[in-house]
């Protein structure tokens, strides 16, 4: 059952309607981003994501529908030019 949730955005909501976490590939895709940089996000604090695993090998992250909202909050930016 898809929750209707006009301040998301619907691939989100479709994505998220059956799951709790998205894979980093996943999650990439829907952000329109490449997983390294989605990567180095999560490594510079920008975007919160929970570890899968044990990460003994490498860390595997997964990301929660409210850690990709905050992370587009975030990054929204407003531009303004400077008369001068």
């Amino acid at each position: 059952m898809m929750i209707n949730r006009p301040d998301i955005p619907a691939p989100l909501l479709a994505a998220f309607s059956t799951r709790v976490t998205l894979p980093l590939r996943e999650t990439a895709r829907l952000l329109s981003m490449n997983e390294s940089t989605l990567r180095e996000h999560a490594l510079a604090g920008n975007i919160r994501f929970v570890q899968i695993g044990l990460g003994i090998k490498s860390i595997r992250r997964a990301f929660r529908l409210s850690d990709v909202l905050e992370f587009l909050e975030k990054m929204s930016r407003i531009e303004s030019r400077q008369s001068g």
